[in-house]
């Protein structure tokens, strides 16, 4: 195991963090100070060594993450963090441009997303005992939620006016999901077992991209958008029985 020193906040020029594949247990306190950090990647860490009983209490983010003010692009995806590992003031990161969660272990966030009103990108990738989302951020512009099994219901999507990629392959225990906004311009839905119905699509003025393979509970497709052609329609539907 390998521990971040405890004085990392002295290095008060950092602009980028990057520390992926170490093993450690939680970050220090003074993390906090870095005012000028960017861009902070602690993706594919694992923590492999168990942590002491004293060390179980500490969560892996410590609270001062939150006096990041421009940091912009956060990477922690494979962290093997769980719901008491985020600090619920994480939502506080009002530079934040960018949020990968990928490949973790919380069934739900102890803080709001919808406080992160400059996100534009936001990856959940085979968090499988993620259960539930919060609102989500009101400028967001892309939404990777991908492999994880275990969310039944996604929150409203239709307020998001500048989202134009939603990927959802592998959500395999949606049975329906909420309206999407008229500017999604790609939308994957590859993969989603369970999925009986869709919502209204022919809003979707700019799509140029549906794909639905392995759709195999779909019933039908709803009123397509008109410049969407006839024979890109059938693919859809061969796709979805394949």
């Amino acid at each position: 195991m390998q521990e971040l020193p405890d004085d990392l906040g002295n290095l008060q020029s950092l602009r980028k963090f990057s520390a992926p594949r170490i093993a450690v247990t939680y970050l220090p306190s003074s993390l906090g100070r870095l005012k000028k950090l960017e861009y902070m990647h602690m993706g594919g860490f694992g923590r492999s060594v168990p942590c002491t009983a004293s060390q179980e209490q500490i969560s892996f983010l410590p609270p001062s993450i939150t006096n990041l003010c421009s940091l912009n692009k956060l990477c922690l995806a494979s962290c093997d963090l769980s719901v008491k590992d985020i600090p619920s003031t994480l939502g506080q990161l009002t530079s934040l441009e960018f949020l990968d969660l990928s490949k973790n272990n919380f069934s739900c966030l102890p803080f709001s997303l919808f406080q992160l009103s400059k996100l534009s990108e936001l990856r959940f990738l085979r968090c499988k005992n993620l259960l539930q989302l919060p609102e989500l951020p009101p400028n967001l512009e892309r939404f990777y939620l991908e492999g994880c099994t275990s969310m039944e219901k996604l929150p409203a999507l239709s307020q998001l006016s500048k989202l134009i990629e939603v990927k959802l392959q592998g959500c395999r225990s949606f049975q329906k999901l909420p309206e999407f906004p008229s500017n999604v311009e790609r939308l994957n839905l590859e993969g989603c077992t369970s999925l009986e119905e869709l919502p209204h699509l022919s809003q979707l003025s700019k799509l140029i991209e549906l794909e639905l393979k392995g759709c195999r509970s779909l019933q039908t497709l709803p009123e397509l958008p008109q410049h969407l052609c006839p024979c890109r329609c059938r693919q859809l539907v061969d796709q979805r029985r394949n």
